[in-house]
């Protein structure tokens, strides 16, 4: 499932404001089960663009982020991917990695 949401995000004053148009963030979701799903989300936080990977809950009163996210800059992601990559490999590339 992809999605824009239109938030900016101010993290020195821990405030979320409605963005404009250009600064839609753009985010992905992929299920691990019925109640969760992780989120690679790309936003922009004071000025720069972000991705932040989480974790979210699927419940009744709506989704809601458990643990923490993982933030790294834009530029990086193809280092991340890399070292995902490398792990992937190390496990032998999980030939069925939805069980």
């Amino acid at each position: 499932m992809t999605a824009t949401l239109a938030v900016a995000r101010n993290e020195g004053l821990g405030l979320a404001i409605a963005a404009n148009d250009s600064a839609q963030p753009f985010f992905s979701e992929y299920a691990i089960n019925s109640r969760e799903v992780i989120r690679a989300e790309v936003c922009t936080i004071n000025g720069r663009q972000v991705v932040r990977l989480s974790r979210w809950k699927l419940t009744p009163a709506g989704n809601k982020r458990t643990g923490c996210a993982f933030e790294f800059g834009a530029q990086r992601c193809k280092a991340v991917a890399g070292l995902l990559a490398d792990i992937e490999r190390e496990l032998g590339g999980l030939a069925d990695a939805t069980t």
